[in-house]
């Protein structure tokens, strides 16, 4: 493994290396947890450090035509008048279609551009494949080979097309001996047979967004493309790499998992023989951006000083690609134009800019751009990135930014390998909350000077809670005067006692009923040291943060006032369980900040535990004292009890 760190810190160093081999053929090929890149003489040329870009259609717009170019034409040129112009500007991998998208009803569907095939029962007797199919498919390898670029190929762009193909539900890819699944197994092999000697090939996809639409789940998923990358193994002499082809989650708003858990689904999601780990990084992907609407179809949300979280998530996976001696491949990125609009950043591509940065930050060697030369397909066109000779452009500065930085020959090696401490370092000390039932058990901070009045402020802790405690709903901490729903002022964090673990916050603003900021996104896990973080604005717009990464946040509403500096804050809440039952839970390290922390500032705390700047800080570790500012917590205990471990 030190050997694996040890490549990673040093894979751009090789640039110059690669540089000097002249124009050769790549392919690659994972080592030791590195993407290497071979030329077509087999030889080592050095790490791959370079964008792609998803041409994914070239095929299905030629009409899988040798020789005819379908409905290509100077707007959406054919590969042929493509591939000069890329290769010209140092482009050396594009990941493409490389079999139909439907299953049937056009000239362009599975069945009649590759054959409908005959089986034995379930099993596969003869794939017909049609002799026009592979030579279209030759073609664009031949066309590719020529001009010193490397397909990443995918025959199962849209797996659902499988089970329409055979006659069954979708379904039936959940099981292993389905005709989907037996032809899956049988054209994967036949495919990668046929080409695994093509030098145009560069590496395989075993997939595209398999869990999307497709009824296959973080559990079962990961069985399909195992099969299919298997199958690929064995066929493939020159041990290409694979990828699941952007086995991304959708898109929750609130997020539905915590970052932890989702390290554990990308883990699941790229089984071996699969030797990346392969996702989409899109404005609205789990944990990537702050800059997602929290209600679909908001894109007013999208802000022009947006903060990118995309630094702490690479630095995540980073970490997860060390772990697991894989290399993170980014298989789909990119902003489209409306969101481009919206953040002000069209001209500049500033944002872009930077998470291509943060790329070569993070060690990433790989990463294609969502997409390119994709024609008419109408609900691409704002993602749609076209730059040719002739002048027919389309959003050239997307394009321009790619290119600039494709010379990686003087980027600084990546950083070093973050440890995000949760788990070791606020378990040492804690308080623990004991309610008898129908009790309150709460500790109160009453300020001696003015503390955190503004309406700009952010709040943090760190919780451990039993399966009863997460069942138990009520406030958790509050800063209020006045009447809920009456006359309220301030602000209060509930546990709404649901099965899904959720924490929310409600401001009041002194009238009836206060400005309802209920995330209802996942939370806390039952047994397990959870970090919440809420950052509040002027405007009422609050941001959720769980283990240090954003969940979810509110639209800016009507302004809020907050309440006095002298004001108490209680931490703690009322069991409203049966007679029979005493709920526990364990705080640690709370924190109160009189301003709104970024989505770095969160993440850097969970690396490094420093506090910087904050109002006060309450770390029960064996006290109720403020390490800043002396205002410590005071506790009156009557049937209820907190204890320190």
């Amino acid at each position: 493994m030190a050997r694996v760190k040890l490549l990673i810190n040093l894979n751009f160093q090789y640039h110059t290396t690669i540089r000097s081999q002249g124009n050769v053929m790549p392919y690659i090929k994972v080592e030791n947890g590195v993407m290497q890149e071979y030329n077509n003489d087999g030889l080592n040329t050095g790490p791959v450090a370079s964008i792609g870009l998803n041409a994914y259609s070239y095929l299905e717009r030629r009409g899988w035509s040798a020789t005819g170019k379908g409905v290509t034409g100077p707007s959406n040129p054919d590969y042929l008048e493509d591939f000069p112009y890329l290769q010209s500007k140092g482009i050396k991998y594009l990941q493409v279609m490389a079999a139909p998208f439907s299953a049937s009803g056009s000239y362009l569907s599975w069945s009649v551009v590759v054959g409908q095939p005959s089986f034995n029962g379930n099993a596969v007797s003869d794939l017909k494949i049609n002799d026009s199919y592979w030579a279209a498919v030759q073609n664009l390898l031949d066309a590719a080979k020529a001009h010193n670029i490397g397909i990443i190929a995918c025959p199962f762009w849209n797996i659902l097309a499988i089970p329409e193909l055979v006659g069954e539900d979708k379904s039936a890819l959940l099981q292993s001996d389905s005709k989907s699944r037996n032809y899956l197994r049988a054209f994967a092999a036949a495919f990668v047979a046929r080409y695994k000697n093509h030098v145009g090939i560069a590496a395989w996809m075993a997939g595209q967004e398999i869990t999307l639409n497709t009824g296959l789940d973080y559990n079962t998923a990961p069985a399909v493309l195992k099969d299919i990358a298997e199958t690929m193994r064995a066929q493939d002499t020159l041990q290409r790499m694979i990828s699941s082809g952007n086995a991304a989650l959708p898109h929750y708003s609130p997020r539905k998992y915590t970052i932890d858990e989702h390290v554990e689904i990308v883990r699941a999601m790229n089984p071996s023989p699969i030797d990346t780990i392969c996702e989409n990084l899109f404005l609205n992907s789990e944990y990537f951006s702050s800059g997602e609407a929290p209600v679909s179809g908001q894109s007013g949300a999208l802000r022009a000083d947006l903060t990118s979280c995309s630094l702490p998530y690479l630095k995540v996976m980073q970490k997860l690609a060390s772990d697991l001696g894989k290399p993170y491949y980014v298989g789909s990125f990119g902003l489209n134009k409306d969101e481009e609009a919206a953040l002000q950043d069209t001209t500049t591509q500033h944002n872009l800019s930077i998470l291509l940065q943060n790329f070569y930050r993070t060690g990433v060697q790989l990463a294609c751009h969502w997409v390119w030369n994709s024609g008419e397909v109408k609900d691409l066109k704002p993602w749609n990135v076209l730059v040719t000779d002739a002048g027919n452009n389309i959003r050239p500065e997307v394009f321009a930014a790619i290119t600039a930085v494709l010379d990686r020959s003087r980027t600084a090696p990546p950083d070093a390998l973050i440890n995000r401490k949760l788990n070791s370092i606020f378990s040492e000390r804690s308080a623990t909350f004991t309610n008898t039932p129908s009790q309150w058990c709460c500790f109160t901070i009453a300020p001696k000077a003015a503390l955190c009045s503004s309406t700009n402020f952010s709040i943090s802790y760190t919780v451990n809670q039993s399966v009863k405690s997460l069942e138990t709903a009520g406030p958790f901490i509050r800063r209020v005067t006045g009447a809920v729903n009456a006359d309220a002022r301030g602000w209060v964090i509930y546990k709404n006692g649901l099965a899904d673990a959720n924490a929310f916050m409600q401001l009041f603003d002194g009238k009836t009923v206060g400005i309802d900021a209920g995330h209802k996104g996942r939370t806390d896990v039952a047994d397990t040291w959870t970090r919440i973080t809420f950052t509040v604005e002027a405007n009422s717009r609050i941001a959720l943060y769980v283990n240090d990464f954003l969940m979810g946040y509110t639209q800016p509403g009507a302004p809020w006032s907050n309440v006095g500096g002298l004001e108490a804050i209680q931490i703690g809440r009322t069991s409203l369980t049966s007679n029979a039952d005493v709920v526990s839970w364990k705080v640690s390290d709370i924190i109160l900040y009189d301003r709104v922390l970024t989505p770095q500032e969160v993440f850097d705390y969970g690396i490094s535990g420093q506090v910087v700047n904050a109002a006060g800080r309450w770390r029960l570790n064996g006290d109720f004292k403020d390490a800043i500012n002396a205002n410590d917590g005071t506790f009156a205990p009557d049937r209820n009890l907190i204890s320190f471990s």
